[in-house]
């Protein structure tokens, strides 16, 4: 025993230590994980000198691995960049580890998806967006099967031509393969492994391998304007069997997240209130709480605060302000209706980059559930860092209507 408990050795040898054969003497050489005067080396009573060397045995296949987990782990950050364009993408994802958002959420591994979770095209850029609710048809097509279980979310979120063009058929193509987390969240964390000298941790391997692991496959999508004039941007994921979920299956951290939400903010909920989605509603104008779970700034409430026509550059969810309109042909511009809803109080985000397709959600009749209001599919960004800020909403209805027009089936929540 040393002096702090057991001595914390992986060897112990006899080895003559000199300068030559002849000049050399017989040593105890003990090799140890921690440092000598923690060892409490005199106590053990060996009449012969003490050698230690601090350190520890490494296998020669998991020192492969980790090499190996490096080596992919810098190549997935730098994305085949190099010279100053390297230099300046590192620097952009670094600046997200600072980011001041209430709400970093954590990696979570290839198994059942739910909303709010960060997600992204497994190939391109660097991004990410929020699942929203899992859908499922009324009935049987040729393409959608009742029952099988397709997430929605932003169409500017899955970022590819038949989306912006809005052509529905589904994809062969590793251009519509879905990842989670998304791929702007995998570059950050393994950034993050990175300077903390753990690139070759078996962390690192597990974010890797989400990274390579098909969470979806983008199956429609538009964006635009419905003939109603709503803003559309959606777009559905038919996912993989190894990510069927249920629409409010949340962890644990997530649930008390939600939970202390509920009770800073003063909104009623039964003490067994477990975030499950019960049905469907349209938030009305000055409704409160609208409950918004996103992958970027996590629980935030607001109120609904009436209708809008905003503009924006068509096939994508960038908004045109008044100043812009002499720069972009009229062609290129779509006139869109959206719901507004803003945060009451200042401190916290209303929402941020990631959070489009993030689900709005309702508190049920009988405060035990959610029901599914809307989807965020843009944010006002305040000058006045004070400012709260809004974000715009598209009502469940219009969503539903929108889908059923380009997928020739009606859809329902998934149970």
């Amino acid at each position: 025993m040393g002096k702090n408990g057991p001595i914390n050795t992986v060897g112990l040898t006899i080895l003559n230590i000199g300068f030559f054969v002849e000049f050399s003497i017989p040593c105890v050489v003990v090799l140890s994980s921690i440092s000598g005067h923690a060892l409490g080396l005199d106590v053990l009573g060996l009449g012969s000198p003490v050698v230690i060397l601090e350190g520890t045995f490494r296998d020669i296949a998991t020192d492969q691995l980790a090499a190996t987990t490096a080596a992919e782990a810098t190549a997935y950050i730098n994305g085949g960049r190099s010279g100053i364009e390297l230099l300046q993408h590192r620097r952009q994802i670094r600046a997200t580890l600072g980011s001041t958002t209430q709400f970093r959420p954590p990696l979570p591994s290839p198994d059942a998806i739910t909303y709010g979770q960060s997600i992204g095209l497994k190939e391109g850029p660097e991004g990410k967006g929020s699942a929203g609710v899992i859908l499922t048809p009324v009935e049987d097509t040729s393409v959608f099967l009742k029952g099988k279980q397709y997430l929605l979310t932003a169409g500017h979120v899955l970022n590819i031509p038949t989306i912006r063009n809005g052509i529905w058929k589904p994809l062969n193509s590793s251009e519509a393969i879905v990842v989670t987390p998304g791929k702007l969240d995998i570059a950050r964390e393994l950034l993050y492994l990175e300077e903390e000298k753990e690139l070759d941790s078996p962390h690192a391997r597990d974010v890797l391998r989400a990274a390579n692991t098909t969470c979806g496959l983008v199956m429609a999508g538009r964006i635009g304007a419905d003939d109603q004039g709503w803003r559309e941007d959606w777009g559905l994921i038919e996912l993989a069997q190894t990510h069927h979920g249920r629409n409010g299956a949340l962890n644990p951290e997530t649930l008390s997240q939600l939970h202390e939400l509920t009770e800073a903010e003063g909104i009623e909920v039964q003490d067994d209130f477990d975030g499950r989605v019960t049905g469907i509603t349209d938030l009305e104008n000055g409704y409160w709480p609208c409950v918004k779970y996103g992958a970027t700034t996590g629980w935030t409430t607001a109120r609904v605060s009436g209708e809008s026509v905003e503009l924006f550059l068509k096939g994508t969810a960038v908004p045109i302000s008044g100043e812009d309109l002499d720069t972009v042909h009229p062609t290129n511009i779509v006139r869109a209706k959206v719901l507004l809803a803003s945060r009451e109080a200042g401190g916290i985000p209303a929402a941020g980059a990631g959070d489009s397709g993030a689900p709005i959600f309702t508190i049920d009749g009988d405060c035990s559930g959610f029901q599914f209001g809307g989807m965020l599919v843009s944010i006002f960004k305040p000058t006045k860092q004070e400012d709260p800020g809004m974000f715009m909403i598209i009502p469940q209805s219009r969503i539903f209507t929108q889908i059923a027009a380009q997928t020739g089936v009606k859809w329902s929540l998934a149970q």
